[in-house]
């Protein structure tokens, strides 16, 4: 294993794609998880400073046969609720800023600055 940090722009990069074995739990966060979580980023947000997001496990080995793909694969072994949760914001923000944008016309730029692509997959 070789630890690194790694933004979660980095994290989602368009080149990746992240598998969910089925061995991992469902999601699973309620109310205070998400809250905490979003409190969280909101707090280093407003200070403009970086945040420990926790300890993400990725896997290149497949643990299970591995479907045809042309993209760079890596399995979540731990972090998958914080990951999932991220992608769940990023998604809600972006609706958020292109329901803004007849309204505020950077909100676009907002939504437009938010690429969510089908990285995730569960076999």
């Amino acid at each position: 294993m070789k630890p690194s940090a790694s933004s979660l722009h980095d994290l989602l990069d368009q080149s990746t794609e992240y598998h969910i074995p089925m061995y991992q739990r469902d999601y699973t966060w309620q109310t205070e998880e998400i809250s905490d979580f979003i409190s969280d980023f909101l707090e280093a947000f407003s200070r403009n400073s970086q945040r420990f997001f926790g300890t993400i496990l990725l896997s290149d080995n497949a643990p299970y046969k591995e479907m045809s793909s042309d993209r760079h694969v890596l399995y979540v072994i731990d972090g998958q609720q914080r990951i999932t949760t991220s992608l769940i914001c990023l998604v809600a923000l972006r609706h958020l800023a292109l329901d803004l944008a007849p309204t505020y016309a950077q909100s676009r730029d907002v939504a437009e600055g938010i690429y969510l692509i089908p990285a995730f997959t569960r076999f």
